[in-house]
């Protein structure tokens, strides 16, 4: 899910570039970095978790 969001919002500065609209270039440009931010944070995340097996107690 994330991929395609970072994906569309490539595709959308494109345009937005190609169209001179500095505003939206902008706004998108935020979305983007925030994006990028949030996945590469995730990421982080997921490769540091460690899960003991112990922890968990089934009766």
């Amino acid at each position: 899910m994330m991929v395609l969001t970072i994906w569309a919002l490539l595709l959308n500065q494109t345009t937005y570039g190609a169209n001179h609209n500095v505003l939206l270039q902008t706004v998108n440009g935020i979305s983007l970095v925030l994006a990028v931010w949030i996945f590469i944070e995730g990421l982080i995340k997921i490769a540091t978790v460690k899960i003991n097996v112990n922890d968990y107690k089934y009766e």
